[in-house]
């Protein structure tokens, strides 16, 4: 199992590989950094993982989410999805992707900017 810094730093990457608001590339590492302890206090769960993330677009982002909308579910379900396997499996983080929502690659610049608002 990976040390606990590097699966911060994991998790990070693939928070800032997501953009959920759209930061520039060079600034996303360090925006999305003060989530990661609350996204691994909830990674055990899938469930818990995606309302946690839920909870961060909603009240700290100021995104809409909607848990009605496929899209939406669909898309936290391959965030959860990519943080989980960094945290259970210490694995190397791949993107997310909305077309398969599922982790498909390494190339963490291919699936950057998706987000939920407006979507």
């Amino acid at each position: 199992m990976k040390k606990s810094n590097q699966i911060e730093r994991d998790i990070n990457r693939v928070l800032s590989t997501w953009n959920p608001i759209e930061v520039p590339a060079n600034a996303a590492l360090s925006e999305y950094r003060s989530y990661v302890p609350q996204i691994i206090g909830a990674a055990s769960s899938r469930r818990g993982l995606v309302e946690v993330l839920a909870d961060i677009l909603v009240n700290c982002m100021g995104l809409a989410f909607d848990r009605q909308e496929p899209q939406h579910v669909s898309e936290l379900e391959g965030v959860a999805q990519a943080i989980q396997r960094v945290c259970l499996r210490g694995a190397t983080p791949a993107p997310y992707s909305e077309r398969h929502a599922e982790c498909l690659t390494q190339d963490p610049t291919m699936y950057a900017g998706h987000h939920l608002v407006g979507g």
